[in-house]
């Protein structure tokens, strides 16, 4: 039986394309999505690497900073956290999947509304995430 290794998660877009670009060289063929579950999974994994290096740390560094004084969040804290000014992006769930695998935060398995206004906001569910002591 062969042993399983685990490659680094690629942190941005450029290493996604970087990637794939090494995936092709070897002779693999990188068919693109065709079906509306494979678009909306490549959509969303595309979106969680938009943002910079340091604009990931960022959003890991707000995590910690909610995480530490509040029991229960939402992504509605971690943005209020960021600021106004932090670029938007579909990569904060994933970034907050990190720290539940991390063992900081873990889904409560409850959802509520957000009450953010703008692009983001619009009435959407969210997952409250509890801090791990």
């Amino acid at each position: 039986m062969t042993a399983m290794t685990t490659a680094p998660q690629p942190a941005t877009t450029a290493d996604v394309e970087a990637l794939l670009g090494q995936l092709r060289a070897q002779g693999f063929t990188i068919e693109p999505p065709t079906t509306a579950v494979e678009r909306a999974a490549r959509g969303t994994h595309v979106g969680a690497h938009r943002w910079t290096r340091e604009q990931v740390a960022d959003v890991d560094a707000a995590i910690r900073a909610v995480a530490s004084f509040r029991r229960t969040f939402t992504t509605d804290d971690v943005w209020l956290e960021l600021g106004p000014n932090f670029p938007i992006g579909k990569g904060i769930t994933g970034r907050l999947n990190a720290a539940a695998h991390a063992g900081r935060i873990v889904s409560t398995g409850a959802t509520v509304i957000s009450v953010r206004k703008g692009e983001h906001g619009k009435s959407q569910r969210l997952t409250v995430w509890a801090t791990i002591d």
